[in-house]
């Protein structure tokens, strides 16, 4: 079975949702548009070790990780340009579930459901929901209720 994973996050610049991959730097937090057409593997040496590194005649596997690390960031230097700023308490994961109108549903989207209103999270490794608006008791809901709900906001709004 395979799971979409994808987050979203509010560009600092003009406010406008962004989805992607997103990445958390000392110097801010990243979404990177659309992965999926981009080509982020290391060049593969066909009769080595994978990654290259032995026609620089390196054997020793700490100097191996250092040309890792050295590829990676020259990578990421690549890529720079294509990561967009977002506001970090904006970032929310999707849950890899559409609701009644075949919208994506995030980690902190708003639903309603008949006369409930709650909200969505994510803690101790599973989709959570807490009831903001109604006698919904949360511990009868379901990931697979969601598809029977509507987004109707989200907590950054």
């Amino acid at each position: 079975m395979k799971r979409e994973i994808k987050f979203r996050g509010k560009r600092v610049d003009n406010g406008e949702w962004v989805y992607g991959n997103v990445i958390f730097c000392k110097s801010g937090t990243y979404i990177l548009e659309d992965v999926a057409n981009l080509d982020l593997r290391p060049e593969l040496h066909r009769q080595g070790l994978g990654c290259g590194i032995e026609d620089r005649n390196v054997n020793d596997r700490y100097e191996a990780a250092e040309y890792g690390w050295e590829d990676c960031f020259e990578k990421f230097e690549e890529l720079l340009p294509l990561y967009i700023p977002i506001i970090p308490e904006s970032v929310g994961q999707y849950t890899g579930l559409p609701d009644w109108n075949k919208k994506y549903i995030y980690e902190g989207d708003i639903c309603k459901r008949d006369v409930h209103i709650f909200k969505v999270f994510y803690e101790d490794c599973m989709w959570r929901f807490i009831t903001i608006k109604g006698d919904f008791d949360n511990s009868f809901l379901m990931p697979s209720d969601l598809m029977y709900c509507t987004v109707i906001g989200n907590t950054t709004d």
